[in-house]
């Protein structure tokens, strides 16, 4: 909803944008208060890590952990990034127009950085929000590794010294002009959120044990929210923005620290977090274009404002699109297991 909220209300209107595309009229408090939703992806990448080490300890190897998550993410990411550039290309916006090429980091995950950077081709995202699912597979393919391979040490233990590790590539980049420092961040841009995961991973740690007396994690988390909150103020000291970023920030980590204060807690609380993953992937996917497109097109009709409403009725809309999506994903996903892949198994 944050994010929705962001996207429907902020980053397509000043200051964000040059100009207003919305349908709407938005006043600088509107615009101010809404574009704070952007720190709902920093949430996901918290709630993310939570349930992803949950997912860790329930798969017995690697390859079940992957497959897993390819499956949960690329055929729906595929079925949406394709309908969003058919409609592009059918209805004929105006609104971040794409090449066929575009396809090639929208499908398969990759950031355009990423490909510029080992391939020398230019492209772009078919839609801004892909930016941070590249960032969710480099975080699966990290942790996969060393959780299942590298036996040494307990698995939020080594995530917490690579996060630190991360924050020295980060220092050099900020800091000097050594171009390593600017390729590393490209190529992998988990470095500037992993902390945000590791939180989620700690507290995971905590709801599982017996929090009073998991002092080791608690104090990571602790040094993890010190952390974040000196980023933010180092980004842009004690503005009213930045405080509110760390507010914001907090209230996050006490809604995990109240999850995961009691070992023997409500298995509910975690079944939340990963119904949230279900029932708002599609959104996420496609909630932004969607608009968008929408928006553009009344625009391109000068006047036409059949649709012109409040951005609830938009909601209303995706939500109903994104429900029909889902099922058509795991129609589409099951039948191709079914019929390619579990007869070769057998």
């Amino acid at each position: 909803m944050m994010v929705f909220i962001f996207h429907c209300y902020s980053r397509w209107a000043p200051p964000e944008n040059g100009e207003n595309l919305y349908l709407w009229n938005t006043n600088k408090i509107v615009s101010f208060i809404s574009s704070f939703g952007y720190l709902g992806v920093h949430l996901f990448f918290m709630i993310s890590g939570f349930v992803i080490h949950m997912t860790l300890t329930r798969k017995s190897n690697i390859s079940q952990f992957y497959f897993a998550r390819i499956r949960r993410i690329y055929p729906a990411s595929i079925i949406c990034v394709s309908l969003i550039f058919l409609i592009k290309k059918i209805s004929g916006t105006n609104f971040q127009l794409n090449r066929p090429i575009d396809l090639i980091p929208s499908l398969l995950l990759i950031s355009p950085e990423f490909i510029k950077v080992t391939l020398g081709i230019d492209t772009r995202w078919i839609t801004g929000v892909l930016w941070s699912l590249f960032v969710e597979i480099q975080f699966y393919a990290l942790v996969g590794v060393i959780f299942y391979k590298i036996r040494k040490y307990k698995f939020e233990q080594k995530l917490f010294i690579l996060s630190i590790i991360s924050t020295f590539f980060k220092v050099g980049y900020v800091l000097t002009s050594i171009s390593v420092f600017k390729y590393i961040d490209e190529l992998f841009p988990l470095i500037n959120y992993i902390w945000y995961f590791t939180a989620g991973v700690l507290f995971y740690d905590i709801y599982v044990k017996d929090s009073r007396s998991n002092y080791s994690a608690k104090v990571k988390i602790f040094f993890t929210l010190l952390y974040l909150l000196a980023t933010i103020q180092l980004h842009d000291f004690a503005t009213i923005k930045s405080i509110a970023n760390c507010a914001i920030i907090l209230v996050y980590f006490l809604v995990f620290g109240y999850i995961s204060k009691n070992r023997h807690g409500n298995q509910k609380r975690v079944t939340i977090f990963s119904k949230i993953g279900d029932l708002s992937f599609e959104i996420y996917l496609i909630h932004e274009s969607f608009c968008m497109i929408v928006f553009s097109l009344i625009h391109q009709k000068e006047g036409n404002t059949i649709l012109m409403a409040s951005p609830i009725l938009f909601l209303v809309l995706i939500i109903f699109l994104s429900k029909k999506l889902q099922i058509f994903t795991d129609f589409v996903t099951s039948y191709s297991l079914n019929k390619f892949l579990r007869p070769k198994l057998t």
